[in-house]
């Protein structure tokens, strides 16, 4: 939304057209906390043009002419080293024994489940702890972080987005905990195996 005032709307429209809106947006944006996150929004002198799309759609046709034909890629012949180092590599976490703990099962459980206090009980019976490992995080923030609710919730999203991939492999809980200006993120997890796997080691 901020756009429109950097880039668009210049002071006649602001002025003429969205007068009410451009009041609130300036009282918006004078607020401590919207300019600690989004910084200084200076507002519209001249509207940026956009590109014609007909000299675009031109430029592409030129450079499909120009574009040299792809080489195709030698085919890896069997047994060739350099055929074997391109097969994806296998993780070790596939390669440990069968475990009578079931992730998913455990995980659907869990989910669903409206009384999770029972369903932990029985998880203490069933857990394997040579298959699996339960161990705490707490995220390392630097100085200027942990300071705003939303970005801290940012930060967390964008922590546990890296480990997608990890999913497979791993069971976690996490929270926000403190007060504003000082906020933590605390989690528990359980995953595959008795050591720390190298998708955590970020």
């Amino acid at each position: 939304m901020k756009a429109y005032w950097q880039f668009v709307f210049v002071e006649e429209i602001r002025k003429n057209q969205f007068g009410n809106i451009s009041a609130w947006f300036a009282k918006l944006m004078n607020n401590e906390h919207i300019r600690a996150a989004y910084g200084r929004i200076l507002l519209c002198k001249a509207p940026q043009k956009a590109p014609k799309v007909e000299m675009i759609k031109e430029a592409k046709k030129e450079e499909k002419k120009e574009a040299p034909a792809k080489a195709e890629k030698p085919k890896a012949a069997e047994g060739d080293e350099e055929g074997q180092s391109q097969k994806k590599k296998a993780n070790p976490l596939d390669l440990l024994p069968p475990s009578s703990l079931v992730l998913d099962e455990f995980k659907r459980e869990f989910m669903n489940s409206k009384d999770r206090a029972a369903v932990m009980t029985e998880f203490w019976k069933k857990f394997d702890a040579n298959g699996y490992s339960l161990w705490t995080m707490r995220y390392d923030k630097l100085p200027s972080e942990g300071k705003i609710l939303f970005r801290t919730r940012n930060s967390l999203s964008f922590f546990l987005q890296k480990l997608d991939s990890f999913r497979k492999y791993s069971f976690s809980v996490h929270g926000i905990y403190g007060v504003e200006g000082d906020f933590d993120i605390r989690g528990c997890w359980m995953w595959r195996g008795t050591e720390i796997p190298e998708e955590v080691i970020l």
